[in-house]
């Protein structure tokens, strides 16, 4: 009697935790943003992602594809026996077809050897997203040591992906050289190296350098010598060998036109690494 007493019990719990587990149905959005005038069904814009046969009834949808903005679907989600269900939202938006408004001179003038950030010449606003100023990049090469006229084009898009974009002039004119050496003097860290400490480098107004190697296990210091043509900086130490070939025996920085260095040559050890950028630790 007890025997069975205790096992209509354990049948009564497990029944009871049965009942009462949560459902939880896998559904997802098949898109989140809709077209200006798009038409569409409400009912596929939400997918039973594992194909069990759930049921979707909207309960409200205050969609509007004439208006671009953000909206909301309110879904009924039942089992396929349709004796359980949740209600769940999801937030649809309606695209616009309107570019960011782009704000930039036709032409920028530069001293030799000026470092050059866009946001110091260049806006952007968009109706919906705002200020898109932290948005802009531009594409082209420049070298700010040498004298001439170079074109950039500057773009900025917004969250649906419509983009503006304008060329621009930008002038280096003659400067002073001993200038270039003070602008590029100062301590740089290696931004791209992730794992374990960082490569340095420190420029001396002297032409001298110190350039820190990560071995993968250690740092080692390396010092010598540097000179500068045009936006290239190039290392030479008497104490340390880059290359077993003596006209590779010295590693190069591009100077970049905001005013960071990326390393411009491929080393045995682990890093710098070709194309790591270096960044002025007090810029």
């Amino acid at each position: 009697m007890k025997k069975l007493s205790f096992i209509s019990l354990i049948l009564l719990l497990i029944l009871s935790g049965c009942k009462g587990k949560e459902f939880t149905p896998f559904v997802t959005q098949t898109k989140e943003i809709l077209d200006l005038n798009e038409s569409y069904r409400a009912e596929n814009l939400i997918d039973d992602v594992e194909d069990v046969g759930l049921q979707f009834e909207v309960l409200n949808n205050t969609v509007d594809t004439s208006k671009p903005g953000d909206y909301s679907i309110t879904y009924k989600i039942s089992s396929p026996d349709g004796k359980k269900s949740v209600e769940k939202t999801f937030v649809f938006r309606v695209k616009d077809h309107d570019a960011p408004v782009l704000t930039i001179p036709d032409e920028i003038k530069l001293k030799q050897g000026q470092s050059f950030s866009i946001s110091n010449y260049a806006t952007a606003t968009d109706s919906r997203d705002g200020d898109l100023t932290d948005k802009i990049t531009y594409s082209g090469a420049v070298n700010a040591y040498k004298e001439g006229t170079y074109q950039i084009t500057v773009s900025v898009s917004d969250s649906f992906g419509n983009t503006s974009s304008k060329t621009v002039n930008i002038i280096i004119e003659s400067g002073d050289s001993a200038s270039f050496q003070k602008q590029i003097a100062g301590n740089y860290t290696d931004i791209t190296y992730t794992s374990g400490q960082a490569p340095t480098l420190t420029l001396n107004e002297n032409s001298t350098f110190t350039l820190y190697l990560n071995g993968c296990s250690i740092l080692s210091a390396v010092e010598g010598d540097y000179v500068m043509f045009e936006d290239r900086i190039y290392l030479r130490s008497p104490q340390y060998s880059f290359s077993d070939k003596p006209e590779e025996d010295l590693v190069s920085f591009a100077v970049q036109l905001d005013g960071t260095l990326q390393f411009m040559t491929e080393l045995d050890i682990c890093a710098p690494n070709y194309g790591d950028i270096f960044k002025k630790q007090d810029n």
